[in-house]
């Protein structure tokens, strides 16, 4: 018997119904809405996280993806390994705190807050941790490495709405930028080329609001 098969023996799978789901892919889930609001989307570390195992769907791993999770215990490339270290030391798993170099640490990327994803490394750790926990009936994996990738609608849509006001007003244009994890917005001048740098949705709208005021419409009307 291998490892791969000792460890499954204890595992209920006939009551693992989620023992056959895919591995999602962070690419494919969440690669076309990072690119849609790409400007308006910061990122954050936050070490000492807990994340709840069921909601741990996918990798950064382009090999990985479509993958059952029980395909990965049978076959990652790494798992033999990976569970020679568990079979030596099962309880890193359940700590809440695990004394670990940088290079070890589980790190996971979420854009909802819902879903997480393996990134960096841990991919075959993490297999053997949705199973040994499920097993164990705990629901969280603690002390893991989370990249938020935190997307800012309301600006985005304030953007959307100023697109719209310089695509109808010769006088303006309009672009965004992220620039050192902070996104902005700016809108050119086009008779001077001085340029308004804006940070929020409320900046955006206050700037609407004057622009679309009576007397600024006259003076663009007369061309002031």
């Amino acid at each position: 018997m291998n490892l791969s098969e000792e460890f499954l023996k204890n595992i209920d799978l006939e009551n693992c119904d989620w023992a056959n789901d895919s591995i999602k892919s962070f690419r494919n889930e969440e690669g076309e809405k990072l690119e849609k609001y790409h400007d308006f989307v910061t990122e954050r570390e936050e070490k000492n996280q807990r994340v709840a195992i069921d909601s741990i769907v996918g990798t950064e791993h382009q090999d990985y993806p479509m993958r059952p999770w029980i395909w990965m215990i049978a076959f990652g490339k790494r798992m033999n390994f990976a569970l020679q270290d568990y079979k030596k030391n099962p309880q890193y798993y359940f700590l809440k705190e695990r004394p670990r170099r940088v290079s070890e640490n589980l790190h996971y990327s979420t854009v909802n807050g819902k879903d997480f994803y393996i990134s960096d490394d841990g991919n075959h750790r993490t297999a053997i941790a949705k199973f040994a926990l499920w097993q164990a009936k705990e629901k969280y994996l603690y002390d893991v490495d989370v990249k938020y990738h935190d997307i800012n609608y309301d600006f985005y849509d304030a953007y959307q709405e100023l697109k719209s006001f310089c695509k109808n007003t010769p006088k303006f244009d309009t672009y965004s930028d992220l620039k050192d994890n902070v996104s902005s917005v700016v809108v050119v001048n086009e008779f001077n080329n001085d340029r308004l740098r804006l940070y929020n949705q409320n900046e955006v709208k206050d700037f609407l609001s004057q622009e679309n005021s009576i007397s600024s419409k006259i003076k663009r009307f007369l061309g002031c």
